[in-house]
């Protein structure tokens, strides 16, 4: 079941911080690992087909991104989140999310 979240992880935006979170987990697994694949795998049940419009617009000139984090925005493990978005005009072009360590101060 992971392989296939993963796979669909490269294409579906909503779903690639959570499956991050599920690949930490995949080293050692653990129960906690297991519950949040199968609260990944019911989010995938309801929510099955995903579309990315492409709607017609006129030559755009520039790419656009947006970016977001948190410093160390995760208690147990002191990590920042963060997340970029792509777009050329309004169209999503690419999208990745990270964890980073960050050191106490």
């Amino acid at each position: 079941m992971v392989g296939i979240v993963l796979y669909l992880a490269i294409d579906r935006f909503d779903i690639q911080f959570a499956m991050k979170v599920v690949m930490s987990f995949m080293q050692a697994p653990t129960v906690l690992g297991y519950l949040i694949l199968r609260a990944l795998t019911k989010y995938l049940v309801k929510h099955r087909r995903y579309w990315l419009l492409f709607l017609y617009q006129s030559l755009q000139a520039c790419i656009d991104s947006v970016g977001d984090s948190d410093w160390a925005g995760e208690k147990r493990e002191r990590k920042s989140r963060s997340a970029v978005i792509e777009y050329h005009g309004c169209h999503m072009i690419d999208s990745s999310v990270c964890l980073l360590y960050t050191s106490p101060s």
